[in-house]
């Protein structure tokens, strides 16, 4: 999988000082700069939280990354997870891949399989 750029195009951008609540559905790549809070559809699409961005909603993508440089609140779902230095996860991972950088936070249980996360949803 190919790294992010920081001039990668989003399907769906949540601009910094914009806040939104309510459930969000997206393709392919979702970016947040500003604020989400609710439920997300992506299937397979990848998230990215800019830093200064936050999420406030669990996350499954199971064939899908998440960029995590901002504040993610909710349990994640992902093929791969990388959580930059300024970024904090409150909630339960379970993914494939996890990278993880010197003074990010995470505050939770992490599961790392090698088995698509899907096998394991009760």
């Amino acid at each position: 999988m190919e790294e992010f750029q920081e001039d990668t195009v989003a399907d769906v951008t949540i601009s910094r000082g914009v806040a939104m609540k309510g459930e969000l559905s997206f393709p392919k790549l979702l970016r947040v700069e500003g604020t989400f809070q609710g439920s997300l559809h992506c299937g397979g699409g990848d998230i990215i939280v800019a830093d200064g961005g936050v999420l406030e909603s669990n996350v499954a993508t199971d064939g899908g990354y998440l960029l995590i440089e901002g504040k993610l609140v909710g349990d994640v779902q992902a093929r791969r997870v990388q959580v930059a230095k300024t970024g904090h996860v409150f909630g339960n991972v379970t993914c494939n891949s996890f990278i993880v950088a010197p003074g990010a936070v995470v505050i939770g249980d992490c599961q790392v399989r090698p088995e698509p996360p899907e096998k394991h949803l009760a």
